[in-house]
């Protein structure tokens, strides 16, 4: 079955080469079949027929994202991956072209290298988008505030997000946060960011929206089918970024599909299979902890205080090679606005590699499965508090490292060092507590509205 169609009809609305030029001199250097890749976008872009994950078959049902033997429990079957990048000469859809498991949004094709490029927004095109739809219309939204809707009315109405699309305003913000923050991050440090380095963005045909309204409006609340239709005023998107390997999401892999009833014996069990197949959960949680203290290096935070956006530390952005997946939710230090903002966003980051470390470790142990309704449910469950002292411990070392060769705000440095304790816990309640309204309950206020 071929998977990809091409489409020619589409506009270029933003490029690597206009926005940054040295930057991607230096990634045309470091991966030289991008050349070719780039001339070719420019007259065709990758369309897939299909939102769901493919090829069939050759990728597994439970952990598209690794490399072949990734995992191995004993007496299974090696899982296979769904992109072998050990056989170059097999340039056909299935050996080129991959979406991985829990992928709707994007797939990705292989170069001569470890590196992919992965293509975002263009399911809008897929056969079978009404399908899609509909399956998310009937899955619960979760969250607090975001469980009067479904998740598809969630996306629009909480996150701001079109369903299996991607807005033109969303596809030029994330690209213009990735680029400026990729070019920060090699000027200081001589390489790039694990994390995408965005490429271009092309306007989708102005059917495509149309489309999509037309498939969604039977689906949608009329004042939630009124705010679609805002998102998507200025048209549809694809973001084409270059990643430097095939993203191994933490938020999609299903290790009790692989490992079987071995996920289930306890974490000593669980953490030896991990160790085995070269997934070190210290050393992952190690170089995640690092890349955000580079982050706070370069006066940059990497959540924001509303729970309403997804963090790019979240489990669902966060990789298992030590990276992430999308830089969206990126704010400069500058941006804060209050010293309760900065103090909120930096217990943020704790809490949300907390949640991605136990994700890792400990999931899907039945005690920690039934915390995973919502993040608020899944604080509280009891290893957290564990969980959120391992990360602390982490973030400070890395940023005791980090240090040796940059500066970093004072307030930032003085939140990772103070000793724990009645006295440093009160200034910072005093600092969270501070009679105002935080900006969190502003946006979901607002969304309720």
């Amino acid at each position: 079955m071929q998977y990809i169609d091409k489409l020619s009809h589409h506009e270029i609305a933003w490029t690597l080469s206009r926005a940054d030029p040295t930057l991607l001199q230096f990634l045309r250097g470091k991966e030289p079949w991008l050349a070719n890749e780039l001339t070719c976008l420019h007259n065709a872009i990758p369309v897939s027929r299909t939102y769901r994950a493919f090829p069939q078959g050759s990728v597994s049902k439970a952990l598209g994202y690794l490399p072949k033997g990734a995992f191995k429990s004993p007496g299974a079957v090696m899982v296979k991956a769904g992109l072998d990048f050990k056989n170059p000469g097999d340039h056909s859809d299935r050996a080129r072209y991959v979406r991985p498991q829990g992928e709707q949004r994007a797939f990705y094709r292989r170069g001569s290298s470890q590196g992919v490029l992965g293509f975002r927004g263009t399911e809008v095109l897929a056969q079978d988008l009404a399908e899609g739809l509909e399956g998310l219309r009937h899955y619960p939204g979760g969250e607090a505030i975001a469980s009067h809707f479904s998740a598809l009315e969630n996306r629009i109405i909480l996150k701001q997000s079109v369903p299996l699309a991607l807005s033109v305003g969303d596809a030029l913000d994330e690209a213009n946060v990735g680029a400026k923050f990729q070019a920060r991050y090699f000027a200081r440090y001589g390489e790039l960011a694990p994390a995408p380095v965005p490429l271009l963005v092309t306007r989708l045909p102005r059917r495509a929206a149309r489309h999509l309204e037309q498939t969604l409006r039977p689906l949608l609340r009329p004042f939630v089918f009124d705010h679609l239709e805002e998102l998507t005023s200025d048209g549809l998107a694809c973001l084409v970024s270059y990643h430097p390997h095939l993203p191994a999401r933490m938020g999609r892999v299903s290790f009790q599909s692989v490992m079987g009833p071995y996920a289930l014996h306890g974490f000593d069990r669980r953490t030896a299979l991990l160790r085995a197949q070269r997934l070190d959960p210290q050393g992952i949680v190690g170089r995640w902890a690092r890349l955000v203290a580079r982050m706070f290096i370069l006066e940059t935070l990497p959540c924001t205080s509303s729970h309403v956006l997804d963090q790019c530390i979240s489990s669902q952005h966060l990789d298992l090679h030590g990276g992430v997946t999308s830089l969206r939710s990126l704010q400069e230090l500058s941006s804060v606005r209050s010293e309760t903002e900065l103090t909120e966003t930096l217990m943020i980051c704790v809490m949300e590699l907390a949640n991605a470390a136990r994700d890792l470790t400990l999931r899907p142990l039945d005690n920690i499965e039934k915390y995973r309704k919502s993040f608020a449910d899944a604080i509280a469950e009891p290893s957290m508090s564990l969980m959120s002292a391992w990360i602390f411990e982490e973030l400070k070392i890395a940023l005791d490292e980090e240090r040796k060769t940059g500066n970093v705000d004072s307030r930032i440095a003085h939140f990772f060092t103070s000793p724990f304790g009645y006295g440093p816990l009160t200034e910072w309640l005093a600092t969270l507590f501070d009679g105002g309204v935080s900006e969190q309950w502003k946006d979901m206020n607002d969304a309720w509205k």
